[in-house]
């Protein structure tokens, strides 16, 4: 498929109205053999470059280019049903500072100092040449347009939410013997009526939920001739990393029955293959504490998993962050390791004490009979002996909750 088309799909479940109207344009350039243009202010192309880089490994000017760097391919889920992850969470909710029982509020609105839209009366007559010439100016001023009271409260309480006939009162009794209201007062109206009725904060909670590692309804439903079903999905990668695509069938026997809940893992660089591929390895001698394991760090579209990490960026807003590798054991206790390049281990995102990691450390913190974290960094495509004795050990330990 078209990288345009591929990204289409991308921009369409996002939030943002405006990337999915991109989303749109983007179908039809990629049907068209015509040229075509599509405008982005300069925040959303910012998000539209982002959203390239993280998923497709391409640029906006790239892609503006033509040049391609990347190429699509089929993932297939192996393992549907998978058991949840059952930890306890922070979660964020907004709430009005007011119980909605509290309300309505005792508006003390002030009539706004704004001064009335006013107009004047100019009267002009032709001169010789044709030119109209100004002759008088009305001195009279009038006021250009105004709301009734009715009308404004009926307006205000909707969209705010209100006992229209008391915020009636409340602009009666700040405009006194006046029938109407200027237009240039209906904003400042608003604003008060906001200040003093929409106050929210943000308020965190800790709960335990199951976090589906895969949620199937988040591919696409394929159903064959004999009445079976698969879940599909398209993905895409950069060219460069085609090597690290790694098929269930070119694993299977060292894989056994462990890992590949889809297949083909995309990972995103040697030293996660080759970690992955010495855990195998390893769960050849100790398989019977262990699950499962699973590499997460590629999966990270919120319709298809729940696993991800809520973390602040540079830009002050929330991010979501996908972790490497899940190592399961049967008891529930799960190890979620990270591979890093050792040149962004002072990284203020993702180095060792980067945002992710101390967002991690803190779910780990909420969780301590459950997770536990592990960051490798390293400068070569192999994993050393001494990174991997942790997961050995992990996998090897008793969960201190149980007793002997």
């Amino acid at each position: 498929m078209h990288l345009y088309e591929a990204l289409a799909r991308q921009l369409k479940s996002s939030n943002n109205f405006v990337l999915q109207a991109a989303s749109r344009c983007l179908r039809q350039v990629a049907r068209n053999k015509a040229s075509a243009r599509i405008y982005l202010s300069i925040e959303n192309r910012s998000v539209l470059d982002r959203q390239l880089q993280e998923t497709y490994g391409e640029t906006f000017a790239g892609l503006l280019g033509g040049e391609s760097h990347s190429r699509q391919t089929i993932i297939t889920l192996r393992k549907v049903d998978l058991p949840p992850l059952v930890v306890r969470k922070t979660v964020r909710s907004i709430r009005p500072v007011r119980a909605m029982h509290e309300l309505p509020l005792q508006l003390q609105l002030t009539r706004p100092a704004i001064g009335a839209d006013k107009g004047k009366v100019v009267a002009y007559t032709p001169s010789e040449s044709g030119k109209l010439l100004t002759t008088k100016e009305v001195a009279e001023l009038y006021d250009v347009d105004t709301f009734d009271l009715y009308t404004t409260a009926q307006d205000l309480a909707r969209i705010y939410r209100l006992d229209m006939f008391e915020l009636l009162n409340e602009l009666r009794r700040i405009y006194k013997n006046d029938a109407a209201i200027p237009v240039s007062h209906y904003s400042e109206l608003a604003r008060q009526i906001e200040k003093q009725t929409s106050q929210y904060e943000i308020v965190e909670e800790i709960v335990e939920v199951a976090l589906a590692l895969v949620r199937k309804e988040g591919f696409e439903r394929v159903t064959d001739e004999q009445g079976n079903e698969t879940y599909t999905a398209e993905i895409s990668y950069p060219i460069e990393r085609e090597h690290l695509l790694t098929h269930y069938k070119e694993w299977q026997k060292r894989a056994g029955h462990f890992g590949f809940h889809y297949t083909p893992y995309n990972f995103d660089s040697a030293p996660e293959k080759n970690f992955f591929e010495n855990l195998l390895e390893l769960l050849k001698l100790k398989p019977d504490e262990v699950e499962d394991v699973y590499f997460t760090g590629a999966l990270t579209d919120t319709k298809k998993t729940d696993f991800f990490i809520e973390y602040r960026g540079k830009d002050g807003r929330m991010h979501n962050y996908s972790p490497d590798i899940i190592l399961r054991r049967k008891d529930g206790r799960c190890l979620i390791v990270e591979v890093k390049s050792e040149r962004e281990r002072t990284d203020e995102i993702d180095g060792e004490n980067g945002a992710k990691a101390i967002a991690t450390r803190k779910w780990e913190g909420l969780n301590p009979d459950r997770l536990k974290y592990q960051m490798i960094f390293t400068s070569d495509d192999r994993i050393r002996q001494d990174q991997i004795e942790p997961a050995l050990e992990f996998m090897e330990s008793r969960n201190p909750s149980k007793p002997s």
